[in-house]
């Protein structure tokens, strides 16, 4: 592989349960039920705004956000990297792998963390507040000149398996326990890793 692209949010950085306590503040503030984990990423496949709509909330994507980010903020001290991130992102840049992150997430949350861990440098690519992945795939892949299949994108969500498929790449589903594996299984991924040290077996 000459490309390795990664989602952020619950891939490299541990902070799913932030995450969904920050969405489901949305949800208290609009007195709606929230979705489970399993529901949210079932009906996930890009842009996540119709999961609101669909249980009666029709706020503007800034109107979520502006509920969303202070709770998250509160609560970001206590996210961290997933074990062995650091040494597996160090393997690659010392192989000269091409690295990126694809994410949904706001820059600032996202800059604030590589910041922090000293991560920036390692990511040529940084793709932020992106709901059609598989186009910003796509437009790394064209900007470096490489073929698909010299490319795999990890994350750790069916809808990121399924862009990552939709753009011709190889793609890795990180099972790291928040997110049902059926769901993620069945999305039919190229491969499946439970820990980090596992991806450089398949780059």
């Amino acid at each position: 592989m000459k490309i390795v692209l990664f989602d952020w949010n619950g891939t490299i950085l541990d902070d799913a349960p932030i995450w969904y306590e920050s969405v489901k503040e949305i949800f208290r503030v609009f007195k709606k039920q929230p979705p489970t984990i399993a529901e949210y990423f079932r009906e996930l496949e890009g842009d996540y705004l119709g999961i609101y709509q669909s249980r009666g909330i029709t706020a503007t994507r800034d109107d979520l956000n502006a509920i969303y980010e202070p709770y998250y903020n509160a609560h970001a001290q206590e996210a961290k990297l997933f074990f062995g991130v650091r040494k597996v992102l160090m393997t690659l840049a010392a192989r000269e792998v091409i690295m990126g992150i694809i994410t949904a997430q706001q820059e600032y949350l996202v800059i604030s963390f590589l910041t922090k861990f000293c991560l920036a440098d390692l990511f040529r690519h940084q793709e932020f507040s992106v709901l059609d992945k598989k186009t910003a795939i796509q437009k790394i892949l064209a900007k470096e000149s490489v073929a698909p299949q010299e490319c795999c994108y990890i994350g750790d969500a069916p809808s990121d398996i399924r862009h990552g498929k939709k753009a011709g790449v190889k793609t890795a589903a990180f099972l790291s326990g928040y997110i049902p594996e059926d769901l993620l299984l069945k999305a039919e991924p190229d491969f499946t890793v439970r820990n980090f040290a596992e991806i450089l077996q398949i780059i």
